[in-house]
């Protein structure tokens, strides 16, 4: 009977139904007779070789080999036997569905042939097929006419030549390294008439990806799959008649890994190196969490020391009313305009010392809008709001809306902002390697710890709770491998518009801000107006006063010469008139 097992290539047997053993495994019929290597079964009369490993295939595997949605993600942590199970589903596939068209694809070739080409090329021939094409066009051609095409796809030009295909089977490796635009491409092509593989069990074309967290595509993945979030269709792209239902999400542990287990040598020795990793790359390959990865930008940030309440950012900028608010602002036509609104403030710290913090206490995400459009938002965000216009005494905007015409996108939004009571916008710096600049400054702010005068532990930069869209940002910053201190920034996902706007603020904006003299003189007159102080005490603050006006005409301020010291000090005297004096202000 062994010879109509439908799954054979040659002596090779594909079960997936399970009827040499579970199912999901591969074996080498050996017919009559059996060698004293490896692991043998009888079956039908006949010993049976195992090829596929044991504890293969582990319950993650099987999920994926079983999931029937058009679109499946393996997503999670490291060791957990996502190439394997690529390439066996792969040989599944090819050995169902005699002559169709598998491919498998990742951002470099150099990469795909390191991990999944590598794996194929273990197996006997005979089994998966001739290996040609070498780094042109390589592929694997099975003998009953199923083909697995092995390509890489580094920018959208490259992606584009995928249109006209016809695959039965899309496989990304490392997914989320891809940005949507790219590999949305690619599955137009993911299409076939056949409804049932030889066995008659039911079978749809499908795209599968396999993928540790993190990466320019991660984000709208982790929405589109509901990795750790409710299933969304991401607010910056549009999939028509997006259906939750066809998605399926696999999150795979170490754990699920027999050969990882956590009592083996090669288990323990694993999760060692795992150990010794930063926290927020530890999260992610040791525990799964799409917070943190391989490349993860903005390791540095935790949550518990960065996020603040919203209810204590208004107290502390009622309290410290003195400091101003600055903007930083992204402007974009096609892609996002972001807006974030900062203030400074002064904490008390454990040493007896103080030391200012940069907070962000709110933000504006839009798209498509125009100029005008973009000054009415910001003014209206202001008006009746903790944004208090009177305050804000910098908007620092993208160096390429300014230029020498007279009708530039800065200017247009200029003129509005300032009818509005705003400042005009001026440029953010701009000069060489101010990206890499401005992030490694926002790098270091994060990363600074400070201990308060209640024992809270806290980073150099606070973000209120409400920025959603700047922490997430923060989160899914990765490296650029090529440019050392930079971020990748491929497609138009609007993190990469809300870093820049953030970016421009505190790299362009970044003083220390001090009471100003005229706050301080203001605050000591209202003692001298209450009384309650002692003779000496008045004749200092009138000590002060003195040379505070001195101080302001030494700078060119004109002062009036005038008796309203003495009239706040002692209102009985007869009040001036209003043509003999102003005051000091």
């Amino acid at each position: 009977m062994a010879d109509k097992l439908a799954l054979s290539i040659g002596q090779y047997i594909l079960d997936v139904p399970g009827d040499i053993d579970r199912p999901y495994q591969c074996w080498f019929n050996n017919g009559r007779t059996r060698t004293p290597d490896g692991i043998w079964l009888k079956k039908f009369g006949y010993w049976f070789r195992r090829i596929t490993p044991e504890g293969f295939p582990h319950v993650r595997q099987v999920e994926f080999f079983d999931a029937n949605t058009p679109y499946v993600l393996w997503g999670g942590q490291r060791g957990s036997g996502k190439t394997f199970a690529c390439v066996w589903d792969c040989l599944f596939t090819a050995a169902r569905v005699p002559g169709c068209k598998q491919i498998v694809l990742r951002k470099t070739m150099n990469e795909l042939q390191r991990t999944i080409i590598q794996e194929f090329l273990k197996l006997p021939e005979e089994l998966r097929g001739v290996f040609t094409g070498g780094m042109i066009n390589p592929r694997l051609e099975l003998p009953n006419g199923s083909i697995i095409y092995f390509a890489s796809i580094n920018d959208e030009a490259a992606a584009r030549k995928y249109q006209g295909g016809e695959f039965f089977r899309i496989y990304f490796d490392e997914w989320c390294e891809l940005p949507f635009k790219w590999w949305s491409y690619v599955t137009g092509s993911l299409r076939s008439p056949i409804t049932r593989d030889i066995l008659g069990r039911l079978i749809m074309p499908q795209v599968k990806g396999m993928s540790n967290p993190g990466g320019a595509g991660a984000d709208v993945l982790r929405h589109l799959f509901g990795a750790d979030i409710p299933k969304a269709c991401p607010k910056n792209i549009d999939i028509g008649g997006y259906d939750p239902a066809d998605y399926t999400y696999i999150a795979s542990f170490m754990d699920d890994n027999p050969a990882y287990a956590a009592d083996t040598a090669a288990g323990r020795a694993y999760r060692k190196m795992l150990n010794a990793q930063p926290k927020a790359i530890r999260d992610a390959w040791l525990y799964g969490k799409w917070t943190g990865f391989e490349g993860m930008y903005f390791d540095c940030l935790d949550k518990d020391a960065t996020i603040v309440d919203h209810t204590w950012v208004l107290k502390m900028m009622e309290k410290q009313h003195w400091h101003s608010i600055g903007l930083g602002v992204d402007v974009g036509a096609v892609h996002h305009t972001y807006i974030c609104w900062n203030t400074l403030v002064k904490l008390p710290l454990q040493n007896g010392e103080t030391q200012l913090f940069v907070v962000t206490f709110a933000e504006k995400l839009i798209k498509g809008a125009s100029e005008r459009v973009i000054a009415g938002t910001m003014l209206d965000e202001m008006r009746g709001s903790e944004k208090n216009i009177a305050r804000v005494n910098r908007i620092y905007m993208s160096p390429e809306a300014f230029g020498e015409a007279s009708r530039t996108r800065a200017r247009v939004i200029g003129d509005s902002l300032v009818v509005g009571g705003l400042p005009r916008p001026i440029p953010a710096k701009a000069e060489k390697n101010s990206r890499a600049n401005g992030l490694r400054l926002m790098y270091t702010l994060l990363a600074d710890r400070h201990t308060l005068m209640d024992g809270e532990v806290v980073s150099g930069w606070l973000i209120d709770e409400n920025c959603v869209e700047l922490l997430d940002a923060l989160q899914g910053a990765v490296s650029d491998p090529e440019k050392d201190g930079d971020i990748q920034h491929e497609g138009d996902d609007p993190k990469l518009d809300v870093l820049d706007g953030i970016r421009y603020f505190i790299y362009s904006h970044y003083v220390a801000g001090e009471k100003p003299a005229g706050e301080v003189y203001r605050e000591k007159m209202e003692l001298i107006k209450q009384g309650g102080i002692t003779p000496s005490k008045s004749m200092q603050m009138f000590a002060e006063h003195c040379r505070r006006i001195k101080e302001l005409r030494e700078e060119g301020i004109h002062v009036p010469r005038s008796r309203q010291w003495a009239q706040d000090r002692t209102p009985r005297l007869r009040p001036f008139s209003p043509s003999s004096a102003s005051g000091v202000h």
